[in-house]
């Protein structure tokens, strides 16, 4: 039985260290097509996914509307926010 709760506790280590060692680092992601954003990359100057404050500072009228834009007051526009942000701009054009 001794055993048995040994080989468990071994298989549950591997598993979590293996899980482990094939994250990749944000050097990884960044680099990887994989990990790719549908955010253009002239905007998205580090190529990290999300729009920061100063990334924005590039585009007048994105650092204007910053804060409106930035649902979720992290600092960071990412891919949904600006998804958001297009479709409440077209939205507003049909009206």
């Amino acid at each position: 039985m001794k055993f048995v709760v040994t080989l468990a506790a071994i298989a549950a280590l591997s598993t979590v260290a293996t899980a482990t060692l094939t994250q990749p680092t944000t050097a990884e992601a960044n680099a990887s097509p994989a990990y790719t954003t549908n955010i253009r990359p002239e905007i998205d100057a580090d190529r990290d996914g999300r729009i920061s404050r100063a990334e924005a500072a590039n585009r007048p009228r994105m650092a204007q509307h910053f804060d409106k834009i930035d649902a979720n007051k992290d600092g960071f526009l990412d891919r949904n926010e600006m998804k958001a942000a297009k479709a409440m701009r077209q939205a507003q054009k049909i009206q």
